[in-house]
């Protein structure tokens, strides 16, 4: 049996597996799944996930965190290592070697990608800003 079909047995907090019923119901489903992929992140390391969504515009996906800037720093470099250790189990060659070709056109693994790599993005621009570190 294929590593991706095995389940991981991890149990989440009950704010992480909350129904999001501000997610306009028409999107597309990958941009579904990237949001939920956003919000996963956002809420295991203390922030708050935020969806934008203007007319005639892109959606963007942004976080926030209350507290002292020490704490946002801390929260946003332990963010930044996971995501590192994300990219590497999300990339294209690691999928494919692990589940197999097919995987490669998924539109789920593509919203998690996606997501992954925006929020890296993210993170190191807010590093900047509250720590000047990137």
């Amino acid at each position: 049996m294929s590593s991706c079909a095995e389940p991981l047995g991890i149990s989440l907090p009950a704010s992480l597996s909350q129904d999001y019923t501000d997610i306009p119901i028409s999107l597309d489903p990958v941009l579904i799944h990237k949001w939920q992929t956003y919000t996963f992140f956002c809420h295991a390391f203390g922030f708050h996930p935020l969806w934008s969504n203007h007319e005639n515009a892109e959606n963007t996906f942004d976080f926030t965190l209350d507290g002292l800037a020490q704490e946002k720093g801390r929260n946003l470099k332990d963010l930044r290592s996971q995501l590192k250790l994300e990219k590497i189990r999300w990339h294209e060659g690691k999928m494919k070697a692990l589940c197999g070709e097919e995987v490669i056109g998924d539109e789920r693994v593509k919203a998690a990608w996606s997501a992954l790599i925006d929020m890296k993005g993210r993170v190191d621009e807010e590093l900047g800003k509250t720590l000047g570190v990137i």
